[in-house]
């Protein structure tokens, strides 16, 4: 029988009483209890997939990762960063036409050098 591995992306929000608590239900289920928490949601999240994969007879391999925290200036995939069809901001529009303005200054600068050198 093929195997296949999936990979995917859950969001949890959560705060310090919840990772408390997750740290609670891994006590009394006798797992070891990691000290960062960013270890105990991902030991928690895989706690209950192997513990649903028991109930239902499902023989699984999971793997949960160390969690990174999402900044607050990103939420989700839906909201680019740097989106291409976003308007640029005032400040890329003016250090572009100061580019701009310099570079004109340069090729003039440039057509003076060769007219008179030639």
């Amino acid at each position: 029988m093929a195997s296949t591995t999936w990979s995917t992306t859950v969001t949890i929000k959560n705060n310090n009483e919840a990772v408390q608590q997750m740290r609670t239900v891994l006590r009394r289920n006798r797992t070891a209890v990691p000290y960062r928490n960013g270890d105990v949601v991902a030991r928690y999240l895989r706690h209950l997939i192997d513990s649903g994969n028991a109930s239902g007879g499902i023989q699984a391999e999971v793997a949960a990762l160390r969690p990174c925290a999402v900044s607050s200036r990103r939420k989700g995939l839906e909201q680019e960063l740097n989106s291409l069809l976003a308007p640029p901001s005032p400040r890329l529009v003016q250090r572009l036409k100061q580019l701009a303005s310099c570079t004109f200054g340069a090729l003039v600068l440039l057509a003076l050098v060769v007219t008179f050198a030639g």
